[in-house]
């Protein structure tokens, strides 16, 4: 049975996060950026099994920096390795990159209510 994966829009680009993590996003971010050229490598090579890890590990570690987003990518790629779907894996991995290249991380202080719908850490 074939599932439908919901590919994320990506149009929001702000999240908000505790001024406390201010030194740890900028590397977070790079590493994110790192890992999208490892799992290009991947596709080339067809290490789906890899895709996989790597998604898992999104999933997980987006998601306990706040970045939801990312964590949905990583289980969609998670989805998408399994299935070895490259071009699904290689359009997601476009709209990411894009996502990253464009996000607005705003700094918080702690309690600070934003009233807003964007994502928190």
């Amino acid at each position: 049975m074939e599932v439908s994966l919901k590919i994320p829009t990506f149009e929001n680009r702000k999240v908000f996060v505790d001024i406390s993590f201010a030194d740890i996003v900028p590397w977070f971010i790079d590493n994110r950026k790192q890992d999208i050229k490892r799992i290009r490598e991947f596709v080339e090579v067809s290490d789906f099994d890899q895709i996989q890890r790597m998604g898992h590990r999104w999933k997980g570690t987006c998601a306990s920096y706040g970045f939801e987003q990312l964590s949905r990518t990583g289980e969609l790629l998670e989805s998408c390795s399994v299935s070895q779907k490259r071009e699904e894996i290689l359009k997601l991995l476009e709209q990411v990159t894009e996502y990253i290249n464009k996000l607005e991380i705003v700094y918080t202080s702690p309690g600070e209510n934003n009233n807003s719908n964007e994502f928190h850490i």
